[in-house]
Order: C-alpha cells, then structure tokens, then sequence
C-alpha cells in the first residue's frame, strides 16, 4: 500500500463514521450533562480540604520545630561539656548519680525469671 492509498481509506473510514454520527443528538447531551447537578464526595467538600490542609500544616510545623530545636540542642550539649574543666566535669557527674533503693514489697519468684535466669538458679542449687 503507499500513501495515496492509505489517504482514501482513511478518507472513506472518516465518511462512515461522520455519517453514523448524530451531530445534535451528541451536543445535546453534552450540554445536558454539563448543565446536570454534580455529586458532591465527602472527600471534595471544602470543609474537609481546609481541614486536611491545617492537619498537614500542623504536623508539619511540629516535625520541623522538633527537628530544629533537637538539632540545636544536639549542638549545643558538645560545646557547653567541651568549654567545661575536668573538676567540673566530675561535678556535673556527681550530680546527676542517685542512689535507689528497691520496693519494699518487691517479690521476685520463679515466674518472673527468664530462661538462662532460671538455668543459673538451677547451677547454683546443684552445687
């Protein structure tokens, strides 16, 4: 086939198809689609999109907030111990020990022992 031949049967098949085809049929329901009500979603209100827009807004703020202030922070805490002597240092240490003591009432009995716990306790009583 060349291209001569391609154009006619192009031609012919455009015919058939502009014959079958009902111009004012096919316009007036276009325009009575375009002028028919739409379903509105729940997800296309507006109320929901300003909703979703100040949810993402919100997280969003907070993961950056959170973000630059722990980076700072992470910053700083290096810096501050560098600038500190080695007396002082201890200090620091010294303050932040405490003693605990254990609960009173604190019972520890075969149930709440794990496996190699259990086996050390076994060792111990064979001798």
């Amino acid at each position: 086939m060349n291209e001569s031949e391609l154009e006619r049967m192009a031609a012919r098949l455009g015919e058939r198809a502009a014959a079958r085809l009902d111009v004012d049929r096919t316009a007036e329901a276009v325009v009575a689609r375009l002028r028919a009500p739409r379903a509105v979603h729940w997800w296309g209100s507006p109320a929901l999109l300003r909703l979703a827009a100040a949810i993402a807004l919100t997280i969003g703020g907070g993961m950056f907030a959170y973000r630059t202030t722990s980076r700072s922070v992470e910053l700083a805490a290096p810096v501050l111990l560098q600038a500190l002597s080695s007396r002082e240092l201890e200090e620091v240490l010294d303050s932040l020990s405490f003693d605990t003591r254990p609960p009173e009432n604190a019972a520890v009995g075969l149930p709440d022992l794990n496996d190699e716990q259990l086996r050390d306790l076994l060792r111990r009583m064979e001798g």
